[in-house]
């Protein structure tokens, strides 16, 4: 048997011979509280139902893939073409990192100028959201939600029937958003994970049109124009604080 001398002899070379992290108690990082994140569409569909209009070739479809791709909640009853949108989001990681509730932002502001004609087309949206983690620890943690939000669009263009006479208007778009998402949070380090998912959204979009100069017209109501769904593969990448 050793003795007392001899065993605290051996601790302490076994206290110089070891890494210190070996010897600390196991760390652990505290769970997230804040989610910041950027998401986009890779692959979409949507259909459009003009209101009032019940013929086959009145209905819309559009197929298209690629990163940065709007959809049709981004233009908002095909106002704007062709303005590539990546969404920014914020969520608090809440019920002991099982849950995220946040909000997505998508905004663009674009100047048409050709010769006299100046157009200024401008966009945006606000979704709040709410997912559940499905495993709140782990390096996968497949998540289930939906949202509930509104976007709209503004155009102010000219028209020149008359050279001498400029007469200029402004269309405006609003639409509530409706939809689901689920995914998975793929951690490639502790803090920052790639976001593969689907998603499905409703839209109702609402216009109005009416002649800003000269002689302005008095601003009417918002008239549904139809009713629209949007299916999407979605990609995206979120970092944990």
């Amino acid at each position: 048997m050793l003795s007392r001398t001899a065993a605290l002899g051996l601790a302490l070379t076994a206290g110089l011979l070891l890494p210190a992290s070996a010897l600390a108690a196991p760390s652990a990082n505290p769970p997230a509280k804040v989610r910041v994140h950027v998401d986009t569409d890779v692959f979409g569909f949507s259909h459009y139902n003009p209101q009032d209009n019940d013929a086959d070739d009145s209905n819309t479809n559009v197929v298209g893939f690629g990163i940065g791709r709007p959809t049709f909640i981004d233009t908002g009853n095909f106002v704007i073409f062709d303005r590539p949108v990546l969404a920014f989001g914020v969520g608090g990681v809440i019920l002991d990192g099982r849950a995220v509730i946040g909000a997505r932002a998508a905004f663009t502001v674009d100047g048409v100028l050709r010769g006299n004609d100046n157009d200024t087309y401008v966009a945006g949206r606000l979704v709040p959201y709410f997912n559940w983690m499905f495993n709140p620890r782990g390096r996968i943690r497949g998540f289930l939600g939906g949202r509930f939000g509104f976007g709209g669009a503004a155009v102010t263009f000219e028209e020149f029937d008359d050279p001498d006479f400029v007469v200029r208007r402004q269309f405006n778009s609003i639409y509530p958003i409706v939809g689901v998402q689920g995914g998975m949070h793929i951690f490639i380090v502790e803090r920052v994970s790639l976001d593969p998912g689907l998603s499905f959204d409703y839209i109702a979009p609402h216009s109005r049109s009416h002649r800003v100069e000269p002689d302005p017209e008095p601003v009417g109501d918002f008239d549904k124009d139809g009713d629209a769904v949007n299916f999407a593969v979605t990609f995206g990448l979120s970092a944990w604080f």
